[in-house]
């Protein structure tokens, strides 16, 4: 009864202690998304709240995979992004991208986002999603990781060469077989 009356009045940090207490994880995973507020969401992505991992899952299982809204998605994406969460960002993309059957599966930014934020945060990914995504920008990731050390992300995909310069860096890249095995991580 107290959740519908603060969801009514927008009382939102007496809806986010009332879900807090109660467990209310996944309700207040859906308001979240849906109300879009910047604030609201770096309150509750603070690392002092008790409910924040619970939160997290609830808003990664179902709030965002439920939506078909793109500012909802994008909300969600940047609060994460703000809150300094890579490894959760990770988590929600993967369930967006991934293993959503939605619109936002071919998404050309939310791929790039899921590889960049892989690169910076779990390098041994990014191969498995270069190999598994196919709507990202191929030269300007492999531009990123070539200066993040993971030379062997450079020779997958469907990459364009322009210049002489790009088809021998290509064809050097090639040769060099999984360079980052060899290389101090």
């Amino acid at each position: 009864m107290a959740f519908l009356a603060y969801k009514r009045g927008q009382c939102d940090y007496e809806l986010v202690e009332v879900c807090n207490a109660n467990s209310m994880f996944r309700q207040l995973s859906r308001y979240l998304v849906e109300r879009q507020d910047k604030d609201l969401w770096a309150f509750v992505l603070k690392g002092d709240n008790k409910g924040r991992r619970s939160l997290i899952d609830n808003v990664v299982q179902y709030a965002l995979p439920e939506s078909k809204n793109p500012e909802e998605v994008s909300g969600a994406v940047k609060a994460f992004m703000a809150a300094d969460l890579p490894n959760e960002l990770i988590e929600l993309l993967e369930k967006i991208v991934l293993q959503g059957n939605s619109e936002f599966r071919k998404n050309k930014n939310l791929q790039n986002l899921l590889i960049l934020t892989a690169i910076k945060a779990n390098k041994a990914k990014v191969m498995d999603y270069i190999n598994r995504l196919d709507s990202y920008d191929a030269p300007d990731i492999a531009n990123i990781a070539r200066n993040a050390k993971l030379f062997e992300v450079r020779t997958t995909g469907d990459v364009s060469v322009s210049s002489p310069w790009e088809m021998s860096d290509l064809v050097e890249n090639h040769v060099v077989v999984n360079f980052r095995k060899h290389s101090p991580s």
